[in-house]
């Protein structure tokens, strides 16, 4: 798990949430996401990049392993860093699962760990708009560089094809839905195991002022027509 620090994250939400608010969401979707991956048996343990107190205090309460992220040169550094680690323990494989993803179950993340036992190869679940990768599975952890960002799932594919690595899509709900702007806010109910962010949201009356917030905005736009 690569985790930025908490006051960064949610950044795009910032104009219907309060820093303090996008704080809370950071910490409930990891708390949904922990949840889910306790609940794997199949997998050997969760090994966390991170330097934030506030996700790290969770993660031992987990019983994750936990890496520091002294440099903080982004995505593909953290899951490289993690992959050299796993590589040098021995670990076989590995599967990234980021913080934002509160609707992720367990079988998903059991049907991605088990698509990397006994074959070298690259296993991807695309994000719901088919383009970037949310996660990212490899056996053994250093088959490939990380190639994390906008068009990433053609770019891990072009990687492996050039490297003649088999790939496998697969395509999975919990998993795809990562929470990046207002319109996900809204459709976190739709994910059982979002429990804790859906919790939250409901905490702080987030569909009523979204809903308030997108009539202002039309009134706005009518008075100026």
């Amino acid at each position: 798990m690569p985790l930025k620090p908490a006051r960064q994250a949610n950044s795009r939400l910032s104009s219907v949430l309060k820093p303090a608010e996008r704080e809370q969401l950071f910490e409930v979707m990891l708390l949904d996401v922990l949840s889910a991956l306790q609940e794997v048996g199949r997998i050997g343990g969760i090994l966390a990049v991170t330097r934030c107190p506030l996700a790290r205090r969770h993660l031992r309460r987990a019983g994750a392993h936990l890496l520091d992220d002294p440099d903080r040169r982004g995505l593909n550094a953290a899951v490289s860093r993690a992959a050299s680690a796993l590589e040098t323990q021995g670990v076989p494989g590995f599967l990234t699962v980021p913080g934002d993803i509160p609707g992720v179950s367990p079988l998903e993340i059991d049907r991605v760990a088990q698509s990397i036992k006994g074959f070298a190869g690259l296993t991807l679940v695309p994000a719901a708009d088919g383009q970037g990768t949310n996660c990212l599975a490899m056996s053994p952890p250093k088959l490939l560089p990380p190639l994390f960002g906008p068009g990433s799932v053609d770019a891990h594919t072009r990687a492996a094809a050039g490297q003649n690595i088999e790939v496998r899509l697969v395509a999975l709900p919990g998993f795809g839905f990562d929470v990046d702007t207002p319109e996900d806010l809204r459709q976190v109910h739709q994910h059982p195991r979002a429990r804790q962010t859906a919790s939250f949201l409901d905490s702080i009356g987030f569909a009523e002022h979204y809903t308030r917030l997108g009539q202002d905005v039309g009134s706005d736009f009518a008075a100026i027509g």
